[in-house]
């Protein structure tokens, strides 16, 4: 199963077939209670979808909160994107409440150890292989633990290429680059990602980006090890997702 991750402002024009979608409307405050966001938007069935702000004072209604939107919407999971300050003892009583109410729970390789949930693995990596990450994670997990999010990556690494040295782009800004430097673009079959090279002073920088072609290779070798759920954030790929899953 695709799903598409959807803020509300993209609920409404989201494509109702041959995809899920996991609504990304909802958030835990501070004080450890269930946010929802202001949207007119109707939505019924899919995913839930949580983010938090960190470190939290109180979680003792979330569970059961989930769980009733749960319910109310006839979403058949959550997924649980939780920040690593999020407390271990409120993940778990989440994680645990929603498996007793037979609801999927999908959560990034930090809350790994919450029973019966399916791990989270990105696709965007600077280093090593993509399918070693793959495999590795199911190798780690399970094949039916395993989930992957497949991130649309446009990143400026001054090298060496660690994540404390990178600048996310955006679209216009990439086109810059390309027009400005004119660097040859190049398919790293290991990142299953494009890349190129300039410099600018004394730095030299990597830059990582997706487009359809990419974004088909890393779905292709998704479903060949076996992983059955997929995850993408609908408004980056919303214009290529005709492309990306073109026979």
């Amino acid at each position: 199963m695709v799903y598409l991750a959807l803020p509300p402002e993209s609920i409404k024009d989201a494509p109702k077939q041959s995809f899920g979608h996991a609504y990304m409307t909802y958030r835990i405050s501070n004080t450890g209670r269930l946010l929802r966001a202001n949207t007119t938007a109707e939505y019924k069935g899919g995913l839930m979808y949580i983010d938090d702000n960190g470190a939290i004072t109180g979680s003792g209604f979330l569970p059961g909160e989930i769980v009733r939107e749960c319910m109310a919407h006839g979403f058949s999971g959550v997924v649980l994107d939780l920040s690593p300050g999020f407390p271990q003892d409120a993940a778990l009583s989440i994680s645990a409440v929603c498996v007793k109410h037979k609801l999927s729970v999908y959560v990034p390789p930090h809350f790994a150890h919450c029973p019966n949930s399916i791990v989270m693995l990105s696709t965007g990596i600077s280093v090593g292989s993509l399918n070693g990450k793959l495999t590795s994670g199911i190798r780690q997990y399970g094949p039916d633990r395993v989930a992957v999010m497949l991130d649309y990556v446009r990143r400026d690494y001054t090298l060496p290429a660690k994540e404390e040295n990178v600048q996310e782009l955006t679209d216009s800004q990439l086109n810059a680059l390309i027009t400005k430097y004119r660097s040859p673009s190049f398919f790293s079959k290991e990142l299953c990602t494009y890349y190129f090279t300039y410099r600018t002073a004394n730095k030299a920088h990597l830059v990582l980006y997706d487009n359809a072609v990419s974004m088909k290779r890393k779905s292709a070798l998704s479903e060949s090890l076996g992983i059955k759920h997929t995850f993408m954030f609908y408004p980056h790929v919303k214009d290529i997702l005709d492309r990306i899953f073109a026979k």
